[in-house]
């Protein structure tokens, strides 16, 4: 399966606090992106987020982590499937871009 590469820009991002999982969720579910403070990337432009694929088919969209290009783990980018932990769901650390 072939998941699709999120164009990036070079702007800065600007955070939106959240105080849950649920309410990050909700965002991601509007097309936005998330993130937590704990996780640490330190560079807004090049911050790992979950994001949600939704591909044409009906009941198959999943959350997806996704690394922007420039990245330095993933230089060139990666989309990949996504499962929260129990301590995504129960921080209240999230924000959102």
């Amino acid at each position: 399966m072939i998941f699709p590469v999120y164009k990036t820009t070079n702007t800065i991002m600007k955070s939106v606090h959240l105080t849950n999982f649920e309410e990050a969720l909700a965002a991601v579910k509007q097309g936005k992106r998330a993130y937590r403070q704990a996780w640490g990337d330190s560079d807004q432009d090049y911050r790992k987020c979950i994001v949600l694929i939704t591909p044409e088919l009906p009941y198959t969209s999943f959350l997806a982590i996704s690394y922007p290009k420039g990245h330095d783990k993933y230089p060139e980018g990666l989309v990949s499937p996504w499962t929260p932990t129990r301590c995504d769901l129960l921080e209240e650390d999230w924000y959102i871009l």
